[in-house]
């Protein structure tokens, strides 16, 4: 498993089913995750806030990246807008060869 419900899959995703993990056990997993790590939540909280207010996030290396559907009326846009905002940040800046 890697970090897919810790970054906006959450318990209800297709994680659960993939490694055969009950709905109750894997919403014990992210729940405890983020009782034993509440930066990590705060981060996260806050880089949605910032995508819902702004439709932009900054990465580690100032590039913005632009997320105009993060606050928009289709559910499904707005949640994937919401879990590529949540990875931005952490996203790699120009390669160089």
């Amino acid at each position: 498993m890697g970090l897919e419900p810790l970054y906006g899959m959450g318990d209800r995703s297709g994680w659960p089913c993939e490694q055969e993990i009950p709905l109750k056990e894997a919403e014990a997993f992210i729940r405890d995750y983020f009782e034993r790590f509440p930066r990590v939540k705060a981060y996260i909280d806050a880089t949605i806030a910032r995508a819902e207010s702004e439709g932009r996030v900054r990465t580690l290396f100032g590039r913005v990246r632009y997320f105009p559907g993060s606050s928009g009326a289709d559910r499904s846009a707005r949640q994937q807008a919401i879990r590529a905002a949540v990875r931005t940040p952490r996203a790699r800046g120009p390669q160089r060869t």
